[in-house]
């Protein structure tokens, strides 16, 4: 479980250490791109589907150069819920992230790469949402996104890059590099789920969510079925 008093690892620190992996060919960027624009996520509308046992949310204010500590946001918690599409045929994971006190909802799916012109093993998608008389808290850029054995652990990112696609969209496509793949699926086994994020008004914080009881097998099922692959 995710402590109140827990200071998780900040934006500059997850970059630090994403800057030192291997990045992924300057045209997969613009080929991502366009090849899922028509990707279809979980929808909204699909709330309900969600597992309905919720696992812990948390977003940490990290503090800024010049900015008064009175400034800084509070500690922010909410849930997230986990559900597993198309068996182990297929498997996709898909994460609900709900942030009440911020109006804030996120979704964030993991799949196969189903196109085999696109360089990379694996598609994560998150689309952020905030309500228009929240616009501070509007999410201008995300990740890349880590995984950690613990709340006050260093996360470590996965081999990729990511692009922000419109106004609430990140795409993340995973290195295809065999090596970079079964290091990948490695550092997913973690417990928890680190997203560095920064707002439309220039503030960070770093949002940290756990698998829990219903995220663990879900992540067990679908890595087990993607090394088989």
């Amino acid at each position: 479980m995710i402590s109140r008093s827990s200071h998780y690892l900040g934006h500059d620190a997850v970059k630090a250490t994403a800057d030192a992996r291997r990045p992924l060919p300057v045209p997969f960027i613009a080929l991502m791109v366009v090849t899922l624009v028509g990707l279809a996520g979980f929808g909204w509308s699909e709330r309900a589907t969600f597992y309905l046992v919720a696992q812990r949310a948390v977003i940490t204010d990290i503090p800024s150069a010049g900015r008064d500590s009175n400034d800084a946001w509070p500690t922010i918690e909410g849930a997230v819920s986990w559900k597993l599409t198309n068996g182990d045929s297929d498997p996709a994971l898909g994460a609900f992230i709900d942030m009440p006190p911020v109006a804030l909802t996120m979704t964030l799916t993991i799949r196969k790469n189903p196109d085999a012109a696109l360089p990379a093993s694996h598609i994560i998608e998150i689309v952020a949402r905030v309500p228009p008389d929240f616009p501070k808290r509007a999410i201008a850029d995300i990740g890349p996104l880590a995984f950690k054995s613990n709340p006050e652990a260093r996360g470590t990112s996965l081999f990729g890059s990511m692009v922000k696609q419109g106004d609430d969209t990140f795409l993340m496509g995973l290195s295809p590099v065999p090596a970079d793949v079964e290091a990948n699926l490695g550092i997913m086994e973690a417990n928890f789920l680190e997203l560095p994020l920064t707002y439309a008004s220039g503030q960070r914080g770093t949002l940290t969510f756990e698998k829990g009881t219903t995220g663990t097998p879900i992540f067990t099922r679908a890595l087990a079925a993607w090394r088989e692959e």
